[in-house]
């Protein structure tokens, strides 16, 4: 049931995040999801804000697996 709570939770993040929102997407820490922008995953400055797409998360898992 956990797991299922887990998913619904993810589906309910608007697709531009912040980085609250990423770690919870990405289901990571605040000091992690610093090491994944550090290693390249990829995010959006508009004027002074900061946001990742859930695509970019969902990208940056897909390379680390290859």
């Amino acid at each position: 049931m956990e797991a299922f709570d887990q998913v619904a939770k993810r589906e309910e993040l608007p697709y531009w995040m912040n980085k609250s929102q990423a770690c919870t997407y990405a289901n990571v820490s605040d000091k992690t999801l610093k090491k994944f922008i550090a290693d390249g995953l990829r995010v959006m400055v508009k004027g002074g804000i900061e946001r990742i797409s859930k695509k970019a998360v969902d990208d940056y898992y897909a390379a680390a697996e290859r």
